[in-house]
């Protein structure tokens, strides 16, 4: 007769047994330098402008021009930009009063008895924008005194100039009106100093 016993049941299969994780360690990661503020390389601070104050030379030359009949225009540090004789009794003398105006943009000597020899007085008016000259005694001798007048920009003749006088007037480059009304400048004269001067509006 068979035994009857308890049904033996097999041993469990062992577990393997998962080993703990091991933390790796990250790998050293190059840390990256802060990076340096650079610093802003100097900006070289304009000056303020000077303010320039007319000598006491200048204050009596706008003095004695205001004598001769001009009207002054004053900039607001008091020096004279613009100049107005026309029709007053300005000689060539009296030009002598505009050395030193260095600041002078203006000058209108229309209908004066201003000749050649009185427009020496202005070659040293470098900022000189406008000048006025029609119905003086101006030839083409006094036109040499315009020549290094380099920012005039406008000029009124008006005179007894004629072509060969244009030509002092092929160097300013700036120039962009000139009128020649009364004058005795041709139309050859006028197309020779407009090809000089392409950007200038010659006006008869």
């Amino acid at each position: 007769a068979g035994i009857v016993g308890c049904t033996q049941e097999p041993p469990p299969e062992p577990v393997a047994e998962k080993p703990e994780p091991v933390a790796e360690e990250p790998e050293p990661v190059a840390e990256e330098p802060e990076p340096v503020a650079e610093e802003p390389e100097p900006v070289a601070e304009e000056p303020e402008p000077v303010s320039e104050k007319p000598t006491e030379e200048q204050k009596t030359a706008i003095a004695k021009l205001r004598q001769l009949g001009a009207k002054v225009t004053l900039d607001e540090d008091g020096a004279a930009v613009l100049l107005d004789l026309e029709d007053t009794q300005i000689t060539d003398a009296g030009l002598v009063h505009l050395k030193g105006l260095a600041k002078l943009k203006g000058l209108n000597l229309h209908a004066t008895q201003i000749t050649d020899a009185g427009l020496e007085h202005l070659k040293d008016l470098t900022d000189l924008k406008g000048l006025a000259l029609s119905g003086t005694q101006i030839t083409d001798a006094g036109l040499v005194h315009l020549k290094g007048l380099s920012n005039l920009k406008r000029l009124g003749l008006g005179t007894q100039v004629t072509d060969a006088g244009l030509v002092h007037l092929k160097g300013l480059m700036n120039l962009q009106e000139l009128w020649h009304n009364s004058t005795k400048v041709t139309d050859k004269g006028v197309k020779k100093l407009q090809e000089a001067l392409p950007n200038c509006k010659i006006v008869h």
